[in-house]
Order: C-alpha cells, then structure tokens, then sequence
C-alpha cells in the first residue's frame, strides 16, 4: 500500500510539472503592436577599413518601422524598416520576444540581410495604454553591432549601434512614406 503511494505521489508530481509551465514561459500578445510606427533614430559609432587603413566614422539617420505583424508562436514580432536614401527603402527587421509583458518587454535581433551585412542587437520596448489602446510607446537598443561591406568605397563599416525611438501616429510619416 505504501508503494502504490509513492508510486501515485510520484505519477501526479510528474503531470503537474509537465502541465504547469512558470509564468515567464508564457508569451504575452503582442497584437497590440501591429499596424503602428515608431519614428527611429540610428546612430553608427565606429570605423572604416580598407587595404589603406582604419578610420573613425560616424553617422545618424531617422528611420521608420512599421510593425506588420505577430506571431505568437515562433515569438516574431515582424517589423518593415523604412530608410530614404535618397528614395525610400525598406527592410524586414525580425525582433523575436525574449521576456516580459505586452506592454514592458525585451527583445532580440540577428541576421544577415546581404552576404556584405551583419547585426545583431537587443532591444527594450515599453508602451502605455489610455481608454483601451496603445498610447505611447519607446523602443530603444540596449546593445547592438553592425558590419557592412561597401563595394563603392572598397572597404567595410565596422561598429556599435544606438537606436532609439518612440511611437507616432500615421498622420506624423512623411507624406512621401509608402504605407
């Protein structure tokens, strides 16, 4: 009899740890982002090397992400980056949730958009809700690298990022910005 105990115990401790998951385990939607803008600045601190030498360079431009979609499985918060330069461009950023709740949260990023580019960064996004809907939001990177080989110049940008931004209205894009 005291075996079938242990045997019992044992049994409804193993369904308990396989059916109760912690609470952050559990991902948070993040619906609430899709469809809206953050105005972007991107600064570059870093360098250029070519065969000639290594040189200091620094640059900043504004940028605007359009957070397409989610999906709650794979944790991919999917993000259109708008660049003019001098027309506008864009690219996909995939940011993928990392912890917190769906309106305080932490999230990371790495890819290889070209053969010639590679960053990876991590990011910490926080917004507030008034009468039902997102409000105001800031996303900003807590650390991130870049590489970026540029044939025209015959050499390559190697550096640290900061991108910080926060959420605007679509009435606030340019009106030259493809929606």
């Amino acid at each position: 009899m005291k075996r079938e105990k242990i045997l019992l115990g044992s049994l409804l401790v193993l369904v308990l740890c396989l059916t109760v998951s912690p609470a952050w385990a559990q991902t948070p939607d993040l619906g609430i982002w899709v469809g809206k803008w953050f105005k972007v600045t991107e600064t570059f601190k870093g360098y250029f090397g070519s065969a000639s030498g290594v040189q200091s360079h620094n640059n900043s431009m504004v940028q605007y992400y359009k957070v397409q979609s989610w999906d709650s499985n794979t944790k991919l918060l999917q993000i259109l980056i708008h660049v003019k330069d001098p027309e506008w461009e864009a690219f996909p950023l995939d940011l993928y949730y990392i912890a917190g709740s769906n309106l305080e949260l932490l999230a990371w990023s790495q890819g290889e958009p070209t053969p010639e580019m590679s960053y990876g960064a991590t990011f910490y996004i926080k917004g507030t809700i008034s009468k039902g809907a997102l409000k105001s939001a800031t996303l900003k990177s807590l650390g991130a690298y870049q590489w970026d080989y540029d044939y025209g110049d015959g050499g390559v940008y190697v550096g640290g990022m900061t991108v910080k931004g926060s959420l605007i209205p679509e009435s606030k894009l340019p009106p030259d910005l493809p929606r």
